[in-house]
């Protein structure tokens, strides 16, 4: 689990539809499905993108991370996945378009992709939200950021986050995409998240 920042690990006794989670907000690793575990939902959102910068003027804020959910059954101690979660992007240097955000990714026993964002341009045009591949229903693809604000990520009931509407905010993690710059520098994109929910 390289890298990875363990948010929450709740375990309970296994039998009995029992539950235990935990969450990644950077890095890359793998994971196996604990003993007694029949099945997983994930969660996951993609970075936000960065927000434009501009000398004179405002620039675009950087669109959200796309959130993508999945639910499936698994073999306890067996089923294994391997992820990636996305760092924030970089505050971005004048008179230039934000970075893209990172994708967050599941590969192994399921194959699921949360988009970043993409960057807000310094014309002052907001960057498109994150679109998702694999998910369930429930999945929803970031929202665009506009002059100045950024995209909120999709799933905003499960924690996606709102772009600043000032130079000096960044986007909320996981996913909101940071603001554009007003004069100013474009803020950070918040960082991806993914979350591992198992059913025992």
């Amino acid at each position: 689990m390289s890298g990875a920042n363990i948010l929450l690990w709740l375990a309970g006794a296994q039998g009995g539809g029992n539950t235990s989670s935990v969450c990644y907000t950077s890095g890359t690793g793998t994971i196996t499905a604990p003993a007694g575990a029949t099945s997983v939902t994930i969660k996951m959102w993609g970075a936000g993108g960065a927000g434009g910068a501009r000398i004179a003027g405002f620039s675009g804020g950087g669109g959200g991370g796309a959130y993508a959910v999945k639910t499936m059954a698994v073999t306890g101690g067996v089923t294994q996945f391997t992820w990636t979660v996305p760092a924030q992007t970089a505050a971005t240097a004048l008179n230039t378009n934000g970075q893209n955000g990172g994708n967050a990714t599941i590969t192994g026993g399921a194959s699921v992709t949360a988009g970043g964002g993409k960057g807000g341009q310094a014309s002052g045009a907001g960057g498109a939200g994150g679109t998702f591949t694999g998910g369930d229903a429930g999945s929803e693809n970031g929202q665009a950021g506009g002059s100045i604000v950024g995209g909120n990520a999709g799933g905003v009931s499960q924690g996606g986050g709102t772009g600043g509407i000032e130079s000096s905010e960044p986007g909320n993690p996981p996913g909101g995409g940071g603001a554009g710059g007003a004069d100013d520098f474009g803020s950070i994109g918040a960082r991806g998240e993914i979350c591992f929910y198992w059913t025992y």
